[in-house]
């Protein structure tokens, strides 16, 4: 059963709409930007930060102060999400509705600011649980339009939003649901995590960044943001006259089970998440046109990654990581290049990698440096996370 999409919302470093992140992707513009931290600790130079946010005023005001910037992020991609799908929710049984969002851990702001009220002899905040935790971007969601279906928060630490997506594609496959909202939303841009990163060697502290899959590379630029989409049976889709975007036609997931933090080199889990994919979309490996990598700069990573799609799909799709301009928004970052993909199937536009000079001979594949107007009939978007999650989603144009 090919998935109808029929809304996409997002707020990114690169605009806080759809549209202003796709006009920004097609012309190459970079998100990452200079950023000067208190902490002499951090080594970090650039990072990707969400720009003139505001949580729409359609939503309970009350909810500005009361949920921490991730959940607002979230709410601002469903409603516009929400607005381009049409949806009329009293013409819906609500129990036929689902929210499934994403996240590695939200935010860190409530959680540092409660802290320090605490050092300072003062209690939480009562507003510090209900605002933070990972259910609460669905639950928002929910009780803004009256969604009665499951509220699920997902952690598929950088798969996150890939996760919840098939997630809900599962969910309506099996007949559990109509609709499912569903995507995800992260903002890691504190000095804590910041710093965590640096200390594992993840982040790039070039002026140049990031630089995905160059003989260059030093590691990813961090980022914020959140995208949503909306995912619909097809026959209810076309029963209410929707607009429909595109197809969600394959998707997997799978772990590891090899390494807290690096991929296998193998690629045996993802190989085999990757075919199963391919039989569900009902599509050969040169059927596909493009590959949105994960890609996010790392010394290994890129390799791994670039070896094992050479396995199966050699030089004939495109390849190119959009995270050279948008950042690596960590939970949040599957989600924003799914919207990515389902907006390169419906323009036949493929966005390039920027700031990629020299490729790594390690890196094989059919990279593309700048954007080209090409005919997309498939899209394949990759994800991979800490602990192994590994994530895999195909959007076709039938």
């Amino acid at each position: 059963m090919n998935i109808a999409i029929t809304g996409l919302g997002a707020v990114t470093c690169l605009g806080n709409s759809v549209d202003e992140l796709w006009q920004n992707i097609c012309q190459g513009n970079t998100g990452i930007l200079p950023y000067e931290f208190n902490s002499s600790v951090i080594k970090t130079k650039k990072i990707g930060k969400v720009k003139n946010f505001t949580l729409d005023p359609i939503f309970d005001s009350r909810w500005r102060i009361k949920t921490d910037v991730h959940i607002q992020y979230a709410l601002n991609a469903a409603k516009e999400a929400v607005d381009q799908s049409k949806l009329n929710f009293d013409n819906i049984d609500p129990g036929r509705i689902h929210t499934v969002i994403g996240t590695t851990a939200g935010s860190y702001d409530f959680v540092i600011n409660n802290q320090q009220r605490i050092n300072s002899g003062k209690a939480a905040l009562p507003n510090f649980i209900p605002g933070h935790i990972n259910n609460m971007m669905s639950a928002y969601i929910n009780m803004h339009w009256n969604i009665q279906g499951s509220g699920l928060g997902i952690s598929g630490a950088c798969a996150a939003g890939s996760q919840a997506i098939s997630i809900a594609a599962m969910l309506i496959e099996t007949g559990q649901a109509d609709v499912v909202i569903c995507g995800a939303s992260d903002s890691w841009l504190s000095e804590l995590t910041i710093s965590g990163f640096e200390s594992l060697g993840a982040l790039s502290f070039g002026d140049i960044m990031p630089r995905p899959f160059d003989q260059s590379r030093d590691g990813f630029a961090i980022s914020e943001g959140s995208a949503i989409l909306i995912l619909e049976n097809t026959k209810h889709a076309q029963n209410r006259g929707a607009e429909i975007l595109g197809f969600l036609s394959g998707y997997g997931i799978s772990n590891d089970a090899y390494h807290p933090t690096s991929p296998d080199p193998e690629g045996t889990a993802f190989l085999r998440m990757t075919n199963q994919a391919l039989s569900k979309a009902k599509i050969s490996t040169d059927q596909v046109d493009y590959i949105n990598a994960h890609a996010t700069a790392t010394k290994i990573g890129d390799v791994v990654e670039c070896q094992n799609l050479y396995k199966l799909f050699k030089d004939r799709p495109f390849i190119s990581s959009t995270k050279s301009m948008t950042g690596h928004s960590i939970g949040s970052t599957s989600a924003i290049e799914a919207v990515i993909s389902v907006l390169s199937l419906k323009n036949n536009i493929i966005p390039g990698t920027i700031n990629l000079n020299d490729v790594d001979p390690q890196c094989p594949g059919n990279h593309l440096k700048e954007t080209i107007n090409h005919t997309v009939k498939n899209v394949v978007s990759t994800s991979f996370g800490f602990g192994g999650t590994n994530g895999i989603l195909i959007f076709s144009d039938t």
